[in-house]
């Protein structure tokens, strides 16, 4: 992939996005080099901090730091700004500069390092430094312990709320969280509050535990023979449906989760908090509602909530569908019937999903039909927004808002099949690429 080849596949995606995402003003050709100039430099900026990061908090090698910025940052850092720019949060004065904009992917960076890993991206290499020890533990207990990352990241939460400064100063064994350390304090500073912050910690660790679930359960395809006990995510704890006795096989785990590891829910709740933060007036007490109290008293959005996990991640595995293949990582096309029979009613409940079932069978054969699979699932999705955003006075202002956010997360993830793990590497490599190119060994 040359330069050009870069600008166009970036501008092709900004313009898509965009195109879609209502709430954007003037979306046009000048508007959109603008922002593609702004996003480039800031995904070169994210590169460079987060291979000194990964060096100096988490002991990585400089030379796979370098490769594994280069392979994570483009991503989540474009999103990053598309989604500000859809909610209008990119006008914001209080997230202005490059490291601050760096800082609050930090969600994002997190998750996106972690699996990373634990799916072997970078086959057939493996170095010792704070996320992979880390994984090695998890992979250990995460059978019958399925909170461990929740403990470990809330933990780093409890540090920082008592001193703590410094991704530096984590123990040891905390050190694979340090992305996350400024991004904690900058919500404190701009008075989010700590059960705020709790609750998007809580959908990282959703997305941490799930994604290695789906790992250990699958084994490559042949599916262990090992229960796991069922992990409560984000959702299930705002609503109380918490059942550590619970226990499934391996293809019910794998299912489940595909669905709730794939993060858009984070980056929606990481977003709306950072839209709150930004709109709250320090001279009064903010009445905003959370997350968790609009899932508590809104059954239909939790609904949505559900709908929009399997969306993004038909999408998203169209889009890796031979990454997935070579690399024997779970992919919903790929696989079993009982499998994908589960996870439509799981995403879907009790409505028909018999085209559906069809369709995901027919996509690993057929990119037009997993195109079908998530038209199918679209038009559920915007049956929501309109009954959600249609009339402003049946909701309140947060439930609309961040109802908003979902839409344009979700909105941005369908095009994940034209910005795909591998072309947003390629996209890091020459970004990255100010000092000849370092190769691990």
């Amino acid at each position: 992939m040359n330069t050009m080849t870069v600008k166009q596949t970036l501008f092709s995606v900004v313009s898509e996005i965009l195109a879609g995402c209502e709430g954007v003003q003037q979306v046009n050709a000048q508007n959109i080099q603008t922002l593609l100039s702004e996003s480039t430099q800031q995904i070169a900026y994210s590169i460079e901090q987060m291979t000194r990061d990964l060096e100096t908090s988490m002991g990585f090698s400089s030379a796979y730091a370098s490769l594994t910025a280069q392979q994570i940052a483009p991503k989540p850092t474009l999103y990053s700004f598309l989604i500000f720019q859809a909610t209008q949060a990119s006008r914001s004065s209080t997230i202005s500069s490059r490291q601050q904009r760096y800082n609050l992917v930090a969600p994002e960076f997190t998750c996106f390092l972690f699996d990373q890993n634990i799916d072997q991206y970078n086959v057939g290499y493996r170095e010792d430094n704070a996320v992979q020890r880390t994984i090695d533990q998890a992979a250990q207990c995460l059978a019958h312990d399925p909170d461990f990352y929740l403990r470990g990241i809330l933990q780093t939460l409890d540090l920082c709320w008592s001193g703590l400064a410094r991704a530096t100063e984590l123990p040891q064994d905390l050190r694979a969280y340090g992305l996350l350390v400024p991004y904690i304090h900058w919500l404190r500073t701009h008075r989010a509050t700590r059960s705020d912050i709790a609750d998007v910690l809580y959908t990282v660790a959703d997305v941490l535990t799930n994604e290695h679930l789906a790992q250990i359960a699958f084994a490559g395809g042949i599916y262990t023979n090992e229960h796991f006990q069922r992990y409560s995510d984000f959702v299930d704890s705002a609503l109380g449906n918490v059942d550590s006795h619970r226990v499934e096989n391996a293809e019910q785990t794998v299912a489940r989760a595909m669905l709730r590891g794939q993060g858009y829910l984070m980056v929606s709740v990481s977003h709306y908090l950072l839209q709150q933060c930004d709109s709250r007036d320090p001279n009064t007490a903010s009445e905003a509602h959370t997350v968790r109290q609009l899932l508590q008293t809104n059954p239909q959005l939790v609904e949505l909530v559900r709908l929009a996990e399997a969306l993004v991640r038909v999408g998203d595995d169209a889009g890796d569908l031979a990454i997935d293949l070579d690399t024997h990582a779970p992919n919903i096309f790929l696989s079993t019937a009982t499998l994908q029979q589960f996870f439509l009613q799981l995403a879907l409940s009790d409505n028909d999903f018999t085209e559906l079932e069809r369709l995901l069978k027919l996509g690993r054969q057929s990119n037009k039909d997993a195109t079908r699979a998530m038209d199918t699932l679209s038009g559920i999705e915007k049956l929501y927004y309109d009954v959600f955003l249609d009339n402003r006075y049946a909701y309140s202002k947060d439930f609309q808002a961040f109802v908003r956010v979902i839409r344009a997360v979700v909105y941005g993830a369908k095009v994940n099949a034209v910005y795909n793990d591998r072309i947003a590497a390629n996209i890091g490599q020459l970004l990255g690429a100010r000092t000849p190119a370092q190769t691990v060994h």
